[in-house]
This record gives structure tokens, C-alpha cells and sequence, in this order.
């Protein structure tokens, strides 16, 4: 018997927001509106459901590893500008950087908060 598939924890709404912040981050374009909009709906979700969604904020947002080992023959330049340039340079963007899939992107994130230390003694 099959193991049943849990359903997603955000919303498809906030599904397609994180994906186009992704893709313009990525593109290196203006995330401003989009991304308030992102952390309004990140707002919502409860406390309860952080490790469900971490996951899935990483994925749809496209916060994932740029140094990986690509695959033999296949070259995949790095990027112009990389996420750790993007946590200096656009607003807010830490309060989605905390769910990023490579760690040193995440405690740089954490460092950018107003109060890293009360952020960990919550977690």
C-alpha cells in the first residue's frame, strides 16, 4: 500500500509569486512589488507549518545550490551576480534567504535580520 502524498502547505497563489520572484531574481531583475507580496503571504502560514514549508518556499522560489557538480560535459557558467550579492543589495530579500537550500546563504540571511540573536532564541 502506497504512502499518501501530503498536500502542499502554500497556496498555489503563493506557489506562483515565489516562482517569479525566483525567475527575476535569477534574471536579475526588480523583485520589489513581488516580493512584499511573497513575505504577506508568508505571513499567514502558521508557525507549525515552518518545516513542511521550508521546502517548498526553497523550491518554488528557486533557492537552491549554484556550485553544484554539473553533470559530465555539461558547463554551467556561474552567475554574473550570485544570491550572496543579492542578500546586499535587495531589500528585505533575507526574509526569504532564510529558506534557501545552501546554508552559508542562509546564516548570512540570518545575520541580515534586525535581531539575529531574538530570531534564534524564538527557533
Amino acid at each position: 500500500m502506497g504512502s499518501a502524498q501530503k498536500a502542499p502547505v502554500l497556496g498555489l497563489q503563493l506557489r506562483e509569486a515565489l516562482s517569479r520572484v525566483g525567475s527575476k531574481l535569477a534574471l536579475q531583475q526588480s523583485v520589489e512589488g513581488e516580493l512584499g507580496r511573497v513575505l504577506e503571504g508568508l505571513n499567514l502560514l502558521p508557525a507549525l507549518a515552518v518545516v513542511r514549508a521550508e521546502r517548498e518556499i526553497a523550491c518554488a522560489a528557486k533557492l537552491d545550490y549554484h556550485w553544484r557538480q554539473p553533470r559530465r560535459g555539461i558547463f554551467r557558467p556561474r552567475p554574473a551576480i550570485t544570491d550572496l550579492d543579492k542578500l546586499k543589495s535587495v531589500p528585505v530579500i533575507e526574509y526569504l534567504f532564510i529558506f534557501h537550500s545552501d546554508g552559508y546563504i542562509r546564516e548570512a540571511a540570518l545575520h541580515r535580520l534586525p535581531s539575529p540573536f531574538l530570531f534564534a532564541a524564538i527557533a
